[in-house]
């Protein structure tokens, strides 16, 4: 799909993760394949108690480690997607 229309799908979904103090946790990351692999696109929030200084850079760790691709990151929010 085309990466304009993800965003705009994206906008219209809540966010369905939610990520806190505990930062991206093993379980958080099986937690965003298993949604993935039911929804294909994913929008998660990176609560204010997350510990992250570079959301861009957790983004682009996040998709490496969901074999999805990374759609858009405003503010705290990340949007990933896959295919499959």
């Amino acid at each position: 799909m085309e990466l304009r229309a993800l965003r705009a799908k994206a906008r219209a979904i809540e966010p369905s993760v939610r990520i806190g103090k505990f930062g991206a946790t093993h379980t958080t990351i099986e937690e965003i394949k298993r949604q993935l692999k039911a929804r294909k696109l994913v929008k998660i929030k990176l609560l204010k108690n997350a510990p992250v200084e570079d959301v861009k850079a957790l983004g682009a760790e996040l998709a490496v480690k969901t074999a999805a691709q990374l759609v858009d990151v405003v503010g705290r929010v990340v949007v990933l997607y896959t295919e499959g």
